[in-house]
């Protein structure tokens, strides 16, 4: 039986691949403008841009510590007034294709963490 655990051990782990949930934390972006521009956001042009591309289902990102870029699997519209916002997202990481599909998001407002809904 010993000499199966590392064999079950490395199913389990290749199983777990891309379908365990994760938590991912940042900034959360217009995907096109941040890697053409490096805007995140700061200013009220930038925010104002974010806002539009979202809304109009361009792809979004969450921007994590380091420049990483976490691409998110929904239509962005309907995060488009969260754009530029710190944001926090749990689902599953699929590698191949580089997308989060998120299970659960939040939005950090000034009474704390607030769960949005998505579809």
């Amino acid at each position: 039986m010993k000499r199966y655990i590392p064999l079950l051990l490395q199913i389990a782990a290749i199983c777990c691949l891309g379908s365990c949930a994760s938590t991912y934390q940042g900034t959360l972006v217009d995907a096109r403008n941040y890697l053409n521009l490096k805007a995140a956001g700061e200013s009220p042009a930038q925010q104002y841009a974010a806002f539009y591309a979202m809304k109009a289902n361009l792809p979004a990102a969450i921007l994590m510590e380091k420049e990483k870029l976490v691409f998110l699997s929904h239509a962005s519209g309907q995060l488009a007034n969260y754009s530029s916002m710190e944001v926090k997202a749990k689902g599953a990481y699929l590698p191949k294709q580089r997308l989060l599909k998120a299970k659960q998001f939040w939005v950090k407002t000034e009474k704390g963490w607030e769960q949005i809904p998505i579809r």
